[in-house]
């Protein structure tokens, strides 16, 4: 444990002096302004939301003051004395092999009408992210300065929200689903290693089939608090036993005080456990704004105020959408105006892909042709849809404006600007993929393109990962040796577009 008193800003101190000194078990997202009392002329400016950066430095607060600079990182361990002098929500998280690190609540977003269907967004010291709903489970994951970069897991998560429910007597568990689905969708970020060196991006895919037990009703839990807890705990039990995840639930309120879970063989378990109690966010309705602007969405409209970014939109997606099983990395956003400049565009390509074929046509290149005319055919199909954004991070647009962009403004009231997600799926192939291309080109879910050397059977086996990441397009067109001049750069362009892919429609 941690030797000395923990150390709170003075503006910290008085704002518990204002709280009448009580001990503060739950927090809303609206308190941590007011018992920090922020000083928003501090905040950095490329920092976008100052409730973030309280909760991150609120984190910082309750460091060691040796913790930044010792060699070996240490565990933190709170007292039961120190606990009860945190305002706000926090909890314990620790990855496999790693310390033990605290987490503070910074925005506990109500998913629909269900008290007990929320996202929660945790801050660390180290800037990073992550996303819980009430019974733990882990909805998403950013390591921001560190490998891998992101991670997002995905998956139904009914069975365990209706255990937590059971906890609390609200029904049956017999009733609640003896199996499931587990997955995770990751995305690693490695660095370039020198000058010459192209940095790596590469997506991963783990999914099981689960079932679930309660293990116990009355398992007996001593809280970092001090307090002692009898849990219902539950078991998730992947059925090749590959892992076993164990959720303890409150039975006073169905929420998770304590959980180890799997996050794939990159990571290995991730174990958490309440320090201080979350509240269940507000559903009080806002006051009526003027002048709202409105975003389609799959869970119906969502009105947000002009000029707003998109983490506004993620918030209010959260607040109107009955269920938080989404994937973040698919999210497009489309309008009118930017399909009208996509379908000239494709007007421009389809002149080119003839042009090409005259090419052929004239040079006696039979094989040519038939290639170019596949491409035509091939591209008429893809389903492309213009978008303005490849996936959205709402932890990474907590920290930096220019990836929380403004959303655009539709110039025309008949058809204003839509939000899509798409659901995880495997590598697609498109083009001329039977024709054994030297080259391919993948298309990432946030819209990176990579061209890979496939020249020789060495090549393509040190590329079969890359080929088959999912959620990503594979275009494979005809080889740059074989394309008349003027036309060398074709498959480069014709890829561009394959960044406007439809993943909503196009699976």
């Amino acid at each position: 444990m941690l030797g000395k008193p923990l150390k709170f800003a003075a503006a910290a101190l008085t704002a518990l002096t204002l709280a009448s000194c009580a001990q503060v078990a739950e927090i809303e997202r609206a308190d941590v302004k007011q018992l920090l009392l922020l000083d928003v002329g501090n905040v950095p400016q490329n920092t976008v939301d100052p409730v973030w950066y309280a909760a991150v430095s609120a984190g910082l607060m309750l460091w060691p003051d040796n913790q930044q600079t010792v060699q070996e990182p240490q565990d933190i361990v709170l007292s039961p004395e120190q606990i009860r002098e945190i305002p706000f929500a926090a909890n314990y998280f620790r990855l496999e092999n790693q310390v033990q690190i605290l987490a503070i609540l910074a925005f506990p977003n109500r998913i629909g009408d269900d008290p007990s269907s929320v996202r929660l967004q945790w801050a660390t010291q180290y800037n990073d992210a992550a996303e819980t709903d009430a019974v733990g489970r882990l909805l998403s994951l950013e390591l921001l300065f560190a490998q891998p970069s992101a991670s997002h897991f995905a998956g139904d998560n009914s069975a365990l929200l209706c255990y937590g429910k059971a906890a609390q007597g609200l029904l049956d568990a017999a009733s609640c689903p003896q199996q499931g689905q587990w997955a995770y969708d990751m995305t690693l970020q490695i660095d370039a290693t020198d000058q010459t060196a192209q940095a790596l991006s590469y997506d991963t895919r783990e999914s099981a089939t689960v079932s679930y037990q309660v293990v116990s009703t009355t398992a007996q839990l001593t809280m970092p608090n001090g307090e002692s807890v009898r849990a219902w705990h539950v078991r998730e039990q992947a059925n090749d036993g590959r892992f076993s995840n164990d959720f303890y639930l409150d039975p006073r309120n169905g929420k998770s005080l304590k959980a180890k879970q799997w996050l794939g063989s990159m990571l290995g378990y991730l174990e958490s456990e309440q320090v201080v109690l979350w509240a269940t966010p507000a559903t009080a309705a806002a006051p009526p704004l003027p002048n709202l602007q409105q975003v389609n969405t799959s869970v119906g409209p969502v009105q947000v105020l002009p000029g707003a970014r998109m983490a506004a939109l993620y918030d209010a997606l959260n607040q109107a959408s009955s269920s938080a099983n989404y994937f973040s990395p698919l999210l497009r956003v489309h309008s009118c105006e930017l399909e009208q400049q996509l379908q000239a565009r494709k007007a421009g390509m389809l002149v080119r892909l003839r042009l090409l074929q005259q090419s052929y046509r004239a040079d006696g290149n039979q094989q040519g042709l038939q290639a170019a005319e596949a491409l035509e055919q091939q591209f008429n199909s893809w389903p492309l849809k213009a978008t303005y954004l490849h996936g959205f991070s709402a932890a990474k647009s907590r920290f930096d404006l220019a990836l929380n962009p403004k959303l655009p403004q539709s110039e025309q009231a008949n058809c204003p600007v839509s939000l899509a997600f798409g659901q995880p799926q495997p590598a697609q192939s498109v083009g001329l993929v039977e024709q054994g291309s030297d080259s391919a080109w993948v298309i990432r879910a946030n819209g990176e393109i990579r061209n890979l050397n496939l020249a020789n059977e060495d090549a393509r086996k040190q590329h079969s990962s890359l080929l088959q990441q999912p959620n990503s397009i594979v275009f494979y067109g005809i080889d740059e040796a074989d394309l008349p001049p003027g036309f060398k750069d074709l498959n480069q362009q014709m890829s561009l577009f394959l960044q406007h892919w439809d993943f909503a429609h196009g699976e």
